[in-house]
């Protein structure tokens, strides 16, 4: 579309052009493809509609059956998000965006997680998204430890392991307590905030 253009540097302070409106687009979709974020999102066991139908056929009739999916289990937590943005090779904010422009964030929710982003949380995501000792991103080793970290971060949220329990697992995945504690601060705050609504 812009072939007849000169090369030009993407600044912030032209974020506003349609020429760099098309071109973030442009990498959104190329960096982070639809499919492939829907395909990320579901082995992370989120983005189910709240209600699924399934049919049976017997051989005589078919019994159809409605499953309820609870909403406070589906939605993204910015541990999905920075396990998304390692994966794919984007930062946070970035997958965020995308995230949001799929639909899997409202406006309220990237907010939310825009400015839990730059907290303290954020920055130890950050930090662990970024200890690699390859420059593959797609090393098996770091790709199990922060799995293994994602899941344990979400049986926390949803009350299934305790405190000492996702510690514990983050040490076996070979990551520093340091690290994790900010985000289960986080995860508490999210908690008690929620039981005040």
């Amino acid at each position: 579309m812009d072939t007849d253009r000169a090369v030009s540097v993407s600044r912030l302070s032209k974020s506003s052009e349609l020429l760099e409106v098309r071109a973030n687009a442009f990498a959104a979709g190329f960096l982070v493809p639809e499919e492939g974020c829907r395909e990320m999102i579901h082995k992370l066991g989120k983005g189910a509609p709240s209600r699924e139908e399934i049919s049976v056929y017997d051989g005589e009739d078919s019994l159809t059956i409605q499953k309820r999916n609870i909403r406070s289990e589906q939605s993204i937590q910015l541990y999905d998000a920075a396990r998304m943005s390692f994966y794919f090779g984007v930062s946070m904010r970035s997958m965020l965006y995308r995230l949001k422009n799929l639909d899997y964030l409202t406006r309220a929710e990237l907010d939310e997680k825009l400015q839990e982003e730059t907290g303290y949380a954020g920055t130890h995501l950050r930090h662990l998204m970024m200890e690699k000792d390859t420059n593959d991103r797609l090393d098996e080793p770091d790709l199990f430890r922060l799995t293994v970290l994602n899941l344990a971060l979400e049986a926390y949220r949803r009350s299934e392991i305790s405190k000492g329990k996702c510690l514990e697992l983050a040490r076996l995945a070979q990551i520093n307590e340091d690290d994790v504690l900010p985000i289960l601060y986080m995860i508490a705050q999210e908690d008690v905030q929620m039981e005040d609504v």
